[in-house]
């Protein structure tokens, strides 16, 4: 689908790649900063936190600019981006 899609619209290929690295780039970050809490012994290195926190934000920032370009190219690219949870109990049905 992937390079279909780079075929098709390269563009909305390359906020999507984008979206994504910035994305495991993001959870790279949270596993750092939990082990760095988490780990036993371990004196929290106050600059690296706050500098992996801020790297964190930055990242937050583009991938909500991606989003929204994204959004608006076309709403169904937001199924790719985003999951959604549906809730079971709305959706059974009632006896």
């Amino acid at each position: 689908m992937s390079s279909r899609l780079r075929q098709s619209n390269p563009e909305t290929a390359e906020l999507l790649g984008e979206r994504d690295d910035l994305s495991s780039e993001w959870r790279a970050i949270q596993d750092a900063l939990i082990g760095n809490v988490a780990a036993p012994g371990r004196e929290a290195d106050d600059g690296q936190q706050d500098a992996l926190l801020a790297r964190q934000q930055t990242i937050a920032a583009r991938i909500a600019v991606i989003d929204g370009q994204l959004a608006r190219r076309d709403p169904r690219l937001e199924l790719l981006v985003k999951s959604k949870i549906a809730d079971l109990a709305a959706r059974k049905p009632r006896c």
